[in-house]
């Protein structure tokens, strides 16, 4: 509605694709998620794996070999 008074004559591909953005966050509302929860999983998942706190002379003499990459 706002959009409508700011620009009385929007274009029709301009209205669908606010539309579908509006669309969009209102099932994602629906669905339980939210826009930081979304940041905060794309922010983990560009993050990569947790690293090991220990330095790597103690994880050489106190974990397997196969152990020092971390899990794949």
């Amino acid at each position: 509605m706002i959009y409508l008074l700011l620009f009385p004559y929007p274009s029709k591909t301009t209205f669908w694709v606010c539309s579908g953005i509006l669309l969009f966050f209102v099932l994602l509302g629906y669905s339980g998620w939210t826009v930081r929860t979304l940041c905060r999983r794309l922010y983990s998942l560009v993050q990569g794996k947790q690293a090991s706190g220990r330095p790597w002379w103690y994880r050489h003499r106190t974990e397997l070999p196969r152990e020092w990459r971390g899990t794949e």
